[in-house]
């Protein structure tokens, strides 16, 4: 295998779960190698091997997707976890059991792990090898998982990011209201339901300046902020189901330089919202990509922009985007053609198409 690798993925392909024993085999002399995800089910019978893999190289991110890990091998990653450089690991639709995550919770305030990101069925409580952490993400596809837990250990942790996308009934967990203005969480993302206004209230006390919210009450949200004058964000993300009628709220009350509007259909009574909330106030990030309105709405007001994220129709948007210093477009192929040949009229703008969802 090269040296000059820094990313590894083993995947579905070839006879990589054949073969997992010879390639943890060579890891350790990849000495460039940084990154390491397994996204395969496979089965070991060399663990000593894996360990020695992980020690013995300079992986500083591990992650597992999707894979059947076994006891016998979290048992083997926690073991080893302090003596590594690992800094972020992953475990993404994992079949992890309560048993072993509790011994991993053990051994991370003993490692260099600063980033855990969990996407698991069962959530006993491991709060106590969340000390070191400053990001944290965690996500169950069960409401009724009861995670309590974290939210009364907020303040004491160190966690400046956290991104939990559970469906959080806020009525059964009190103590995040409570805690969050006692943390020092500056960046946050949830899913909610019910209380908006207590919770927006508690963002407003805190130290969080990045909020992503999904809900299917997108427009109390909405409402929420603007009743909020205290509200001192710099980025403000919200999902699913805004429409023009809770941007009109925003207008009212916002004031952050990064406002993500993306996979809300608002449609051109959103756009024509943004376009005034764009000259009011000091947004200079918008992404309403999938907005499913024309986008020459906001012609007058990309002066006003530096990055911008939308779905483009009509080559007619490019020679309104003035001094954007990024733009990235969704469009079809023959206009990306189109937009490819007249690229050079642009040059202070850096041009990125994207997938349009």
């Amino acid at each position: 295998m090269e040296n000059s690798i820094t990313e590894l993925e083993l995947g579905e392909y070839g006879n990589v779960r054949e073969n997992m024993n010879q390639i943890f085999n060579c890891i350790p002399q990849m000495n460039r190698l940084e990154k390491l995800k397994i996204s395969v089910r496979f089965q070991l019978t060399d663990f000593e091997m894996f360990q020695r893999a992980l020690v013995y190289s300079n992986i500083t991110e591990l992650e597992f997707r999707r894979t059947s890990t076994g006891r016998q091998l979290v048992l083997a990653l926690a073991a080893v976890l302090p003596k590594t450089k690992l800094k972020v690991l992953s475990f993404f639709s994992t079949n992890t059991s309560e048993k072993e995550l509790k011994e991993l919770a053990s051994s991370l305030p003993h490692s260099s792990v600063t980033e855990l990101n969990l996407t698991l069925y069962n959530f006993p409580d491991i709060s106590h090898g969340f000390t070191n952490l400053k990001i944290l993400s965690i996500w169950t596809p069960d409401s009724a998982i009861n995670i309590r837990w974290l939210f009364d250990a907020l303040p004491h942790l160190c966690l400046s990011e956290l991104e939990c996308y559970s469906e959080i009934d806020l009525q059964s967990y009190p103590s995040l209201f409570v805690n969050l203005p006692k943390s020092q969480i500056s960046k946050l993302s949830v899913r909610i339901n019910h209380q908006y206004s207590d919770f927006i209230c508690s963002v407003a006390q805190s130290k969080v300046r990045y909020l992503s919210v999904f809900s299917t009450e997108a427009n109390a949200i909405c409402r929420a902020i603007s009743d909020t004058r205290s509200f001192k964000l710099e980025s403000l993300r919200i999902a699913d189901t805004v429409t023009s009628e809770g941007l009109q709220y925003l207008l009212q009350g916002l004031q952050v330089r990064e406002l993500d509007l993306e996979f809300n259909e608002i449609g051109d009574a959103g756009l024509q919202v943004i376009e005034e909330l764009i000259s009011d106030t000091r947004i200079k990030k918008l992404n309403v990509l999938d907005s499913e309105g024309d986008c020459l709405i906001l012609r007058n007001a990309l002066q006003y922009l530096t990055h911008l994220q939308i779905d483009v129709k009509d080559i007619e948007f490019m020679s309104h985007i003035g001094n954007l210093k990024a733009l990235k477009i969704a469009c079809d192929e023959a206009l990306k053609r189109q937009i490819y040949r007249s690229s050079s009229k642009h040059p202070k703008t850096i041009i990125e198409f994207v997938e349009s969802h």
